[in-house]
């Protein structure tokens, strides 16, 4: 992988981890205050791992 590649492979990653990042937020606003939903903290850890693992919005 050339200098060029490796680049735009970072930063496609990064734009996939500010799409992560958006719907944690939007499932954070949603819940607000309430108690979240067993669907909800699903949905939380599948996004953070999503983050970590960079699996989930890709090519």
């Amino acid at each position: 992988m050339n200098p060029k590649e490796l680049r735009e492979e970072i930063v496609l990653e990064l734009t996939h981890m500010g799409k992560v990042v958006q719907e944690l937020q939007a499932l954070y606003r949603e819940v607000g205050e309430r108690a979240s939903t067993v669907r909800e903290k699903a949905a939380a850890a599948a996004f953070l791992a999503q983050f970590y693992t960079g699996v989930g919005f890709g090519a």
